[in-house]
């Protein structure tokens, strides 16, 4: 949401505020709503300071699987449920859901995922993995019970009925998902998000 702040942000600006500190604003906003340009060109002077913050390291690493220049090389098995799995554990699924691997994707989601990740704002991207990794294997019901358990935690997001719509499918609730999928829609115009539902509707391997 983003584009709601823009305006303060242009009035810490012109009030030196620390760049740094509003390029980061920008580009974490452009990484969650999927804006690859204008992501590359905030985060041109922010990967210097990456090792100094998990939550940027990983946008680093989401924002090259967007570009789709992020390759891992042999994809190893998931660590054991409960380990931490570092960046580039969290950022597996998405990549393997790129690539149209949902067995694999879903294997690694259900090794990362944690209660407590998945209410992080740190890591708001990531903290779908498990419900797109369910909904790629076809898994409906399983993602909606992930749904309704964040919103029930008061935890709502402008791609939920995106991700609701795909399990209205499976469950072969057609008009439904057409009424959740236009909300999502305007849900993402309304914040300029667009290329994030167009990355999501990519890795919807169902």
């Amino acid at each position: 949401r983003g584009v709601e702040a823009e305006s303060d942000l242009e009035w810490l600006e012109g009030r030196s505020f620390p760049k740094g500190r509003i390029d980061l604003a920008r580009f974490v906003n452009a990484v969650e709503t999927g804006r690859v340009e204008e992501a590359e060109s905030a985060g041109k002077d922010l990967a210097g300071i990456a090792d100094e913050s998990p939550a940027l390291r990983l946008r680093l690493l989401i924002l090259d699987v967007l570009k789709n220049r992020y390759h891992p090389g042999p994809v190893p098995p998931p660590s054991p449920a409960g380990t931490a799995p570092g960046p580039a554990g969290w950022v597996m699924p998405i990549h393997l859901l790129y690539h149209r691997r949902p067995s694999e994707a879903l294997e690694w989601a259900r090794a990362t995922f944690s209660e407590d990740a998945a209410g992080d704002p740190a890591i708001t991207f990531l903290a779908f993995n498990l419900i797109r990794a369910e909904l790629a294997c076809g898994h409906g019901e399983a993602a909606r019970r992930l749904i309704d358990r964040r919103r029930d935690a008061g935890d709502a997001h402008f791609l939920d009925d995106f991700f609701l719509a795909r399990s209205d499918l499976l469950a072969g609730e057609g008009a439904s998902a057409v009424r959740r999928f236009a909300a999502a829609l305007k849900a993402c115009e309304r914040i300029r998000a667009e290329g994030r539902l167009d990355f999501e509707a990519r890795l919807a391997c169902e």
